[in-house]
């Protein structure tokens, strides 16, 4: 018999005792370890992996410890060991990412317990792996867990509607992701957020919602009350201008209107009131955008400055701003006696759209010559590479998401335009002024495709 019969024999023969099958019966532990490296780190088991972690070490042991020793047994179990080592680093990474910002991680068996705890607010972000919008806002998110840190009733919330969240999100995301959710399990209540993705809107959301005030804002509302009026008075008041402030802050703001009188001007006395209801009624939500500004020419040593700069006539003279341009401004030649035309001239120079009390008008957010291309034969990919050309503002951000529905559901604008007039009916008690805008304006930019549902039909 030749030597290489003899070998073939031989490991015949082995391969035909336990002494080989035991160990080859437990290579489904490695192979299935190395598998899970795969997993999302959120779905480790830091128990499970510390016990396989103990049961190799144990058998490499044994298998060192036999005679003949089983380096196959061993070699089996050392694989095991590297992959759930590093299982563990990565379950360890995990852990001390979410307990340090406090976020809950929800999936699809444990969802409904959570959001029904008694007692406890819950605010749940329904993101998808593949969502941009979704990853800007996931720090965000562990920001506001530390807000609300100490406050147990407020529970913050993430699940993946990509993998162990989907049953919960098809119920729960009507429109796309990421979907912010606010729970009151006490009253059934779910309100959708619908405002500026940050920070401070979230917290004020999930504030206003629950009636808890965190200790930091209660601080400073409890300081002193002429520091409150004051700040009350930059949000909702006219500015007053100098020769020295005039150029920082018609610059500081994207819009300024600007009055021009004096105190001897009759007239200039009599428009005060005016141009107040302008500041602090019709544009007071805009204050972000338009600044309301007076200047004296009187009230200053050198207060000639400012009308010889503008080339002012008369008083009091009405001057527009616009992009921190200070050298070419509009001078407003219209009637300063009616507040219906100022708005008018006010909503056109700025792109607003205010009515008198303050609110918006009808149509305000519609951009007609998107709107019109929804009531034609359209290809919504098409119009949507389209618009990914264009500057983002609010109501192109909104055109695209409904063209992202449209592709998916084509019954979305119809759906969409239900659960909002739901909301602003309500709930809109329970909204800031912003979002209550925000949702006016997706209310009427819904409208405006009107042409497209009866197409449709």
């Amino acid at each position: 018999m030749s030597s290489a019969q003899s070998t073939f024999r031989k490991v015949l023969r082995y391969m035909c005792t336990t002494h080989f099958w035991g160990p080859v019966s437990n290579f489904g532990i490695p192979v299935a370890a190395m598998m899970d490296l795969k997993k999302d780190p959120d779905r480790i088991s830091g128990p499970m992996t510390g016990s396989l972690i103990l049961y190799s070490c144990v058998f490499m042991r044994y298998a060192l410890a036999v005679r003949p020793k089983n380096y196959l047994l061993f070699g089996c179990h050392f694989v095991n060991e590297l992959a759930q080592l590093a299982q563990g680093y990565r379950f360890s990474i995990v852990q001390a990412i979410y307990t340090q910002s406090k976020v809950i991680l929800a999936n699809d068996e444990n969802f409904n317990q959570i959001i029904t705890q008694p007692g406890k607010f819950t605010f749940v972000d329904f993101y998808a792996d593949w969502c941009r919008h979704c990853k800007k806002v996931h720090p965000m998110i562990d920001q506001l867990s530390e807000l609300f840190a100490d406050h147990p009733e407020v529970q913050i919330v993430k699940i993946n509607g990509d993998k162990d969240g989907k049953k919960m999100s098809k119920k729960y995301v009507e429109v796309g992701y990421p979907t912010l959710l606010f729970f009151n399990n006490d009253s059934g209540e779910k309100v959708e957020f619908n405002g500026a993705r940050d920070v401070t809107a979230f917290s004020n959301f999930i504030q206003q919602l629950s009636g808890i005030r965190l200790e930091q804002q209660k601080n400073e509302e409890g300081e002193e009350e002429e520091e409150a009026k004051s700040k009350k008075e930059i949000v909702q008041d006219v500015v007053r201008l100098t020769p020295e402030s005039f150029d920082e802050q018609i610059q500081s703001k994207p819009f300024a209107i600007v009055s021009i009188g004096a105190t001897w001007c009759s007239f200039c006395e009599d428009f005060k009131g005016l141009f107040k209801s302008l500041a602090t009624t019709a544009f007071a939500r805009e204050n972000n955008k338009i600044l309301f500004g007076q200047f004296v020419v009187d009230d200053f040593e050198n207060g000639d400055i400012v009308p010889q700069r503008y080339n002012v006539q008369s008083y009091p003279t009405l001057i527009f701003f616009k992009n921190k341009d200070l050298e070419n401004p509009v001078v407003y030649n219209g009637s300063k006696k009616s507040l219906e035309k100022l708005v008018d001239a006010i909503n056109l120079f700025t792109g607003s759209a205010r009515d008198l009390s303050g609110g918006l008008k009808s149509g305000a957010g519609v951009i007609n010559d998107i709107s019109d291309k929804f009531k034609k034969e359209m290809n919504p990919i098409e119009l949507l590479q389209e618009l990914e050309m264009l500057e983002d503002n609010e109501s192109i951000v909104f055109y695209k998401s409904i063209l992202e529905s449209l592709i998916i559901d084509q019954s979305y604008i119809d759906l969409e335009k239900t659960r909002i007039e739901q909301i602003l009916k309500n709930d809109a008690n329970q909204l800031d002024g912003v979002t209550i805008d925000s949702l006016t304006k997706r209310q009427n930019i819904l409208k405006s495709l009107k042409l497209y549902l009866h197409r449709r039909q």
